[in-house]
């Protein structure tokens, strides 16, 4: 075991009221923000900021939810 070097472990941060369709992944290391959804078949490849709608290959942010919160 001397002189290996290991990945440093990496985790997907997922933050409260969170909506995530079937089949939709995220790589290690990603966030996702308070509120945001994720739709069917997406694949997470950088931050998602809270109460966004995001989807896609490589998802893009389609729109920009409210706050539900203040609702």
């Amino acid at each position: 075991m001397d002189n290996k070097a290991y990945p440093a472990k990496r985790y997907i941060n997922i933050g409260n009221d969170v909506w995530i369709g079937y089949y939709a992944k995220s790589m290690l290391g990603m966030m996702i923000g308070d509120g945001a959804i994720i739709r069917t078949n997406s694949t997470v490849i950088k931050v998602v900021e809270p109460y966004a709608i995001v989807g896609g290959n490589r998802a893009h942010e389609i729109k920009k939810g409210c706050d539900h919160a203040l609702l």
